[in-house]
């Protein structure tokens, strides 16, 4: 076994040129690598009237999202500077997606958890922009609860995951979360987002 473990790894405490634990670092830089060039090249990339028109509109709208993300400044703390300094109808879309995305994986207490939380008080105004009245309205009732409950909504909060996990545990949010997900049935943000881009090509072409 010990033999079969040195084989492997290139002998003790030397890793061969082709061991998996440079092969696995080389796949972590390829990647990075791989990442970096598509940021960069959505960044430089201006999108068109004929590339909104012919994507679909779950693709429309992650193409437009990601274009505008990939032109914010490697420093997470101007983010929100950022963002501000958007053009409102790329603001809409950056926020909103957030949102989307952020309540669909984890429910309304991991959106506030993580740091798009800080978005929340402009999306009543985001929402209703692209014609999502019910959900302006269920993000205004959330930030209300988030405000009114923010001591119990973050009290084993710490940072840890154990933590994060317990916070679920009699969360207030919670029933907002089964709303949220029977609105996106008959009321998909997604598509919402979608018609609000082709609405206002002009805002996103620029």
């Amino acid at each position: 076994m010990f033999k079969s473990l040195l084989k492997l790894f290139g002998g003790a405490g030397k890793a061969s040129n082709n061991s998996p634990l440079r092969e696995e670092k080389k796949l972590e830089l390829q990647i990075v690598k791989s990442l970096d060039e598509y940021k960069n090249m959505l960044a430089s990339e201006t999108l068109t009237v004929e590339m909104i028109d012919n994507a679909s509109d779950e693709d429309l709208v992650i193409l437009v999202f990601e274009n505008i993300a990939a032109k914010f400044p490697d420093d997470n703390k101007k983010e929100m500077e950022t963002v501000l300094a958007l053009p409102q109808a790329k603001q809409v879309i950056y926020i909103t997606w957030l949102f989307d995305a952020e309540v669909l994986n984890g429910g309304f207490n991991q959106y506030y958890y993580n740091p798009w939380g800080k978005y929340a008080s402009m999306l009543p105004a985001a929402l209703t922009l692209i014609g999502a009245p019910k959900h302006a309205e269920l993000i205004t009732r959330a930030n209300r609860i988030y405000a009114d409950e923010y001591g119990k909504i973050t009290k084993y909060q710490d940072g840890s995951l154990e933590g994060f996990s317990k916070s679920y545990d009699d969360n207030p949010l919670d029933e907002l979360d089964d709303e949220f997900y029977d609105l996106r049935d008959e009321d998909e943000l997604t598509n919402k987002m979608a018609g609000y881009i082709r609405r206002n090509k002009a805002a996103f072409i620029l």
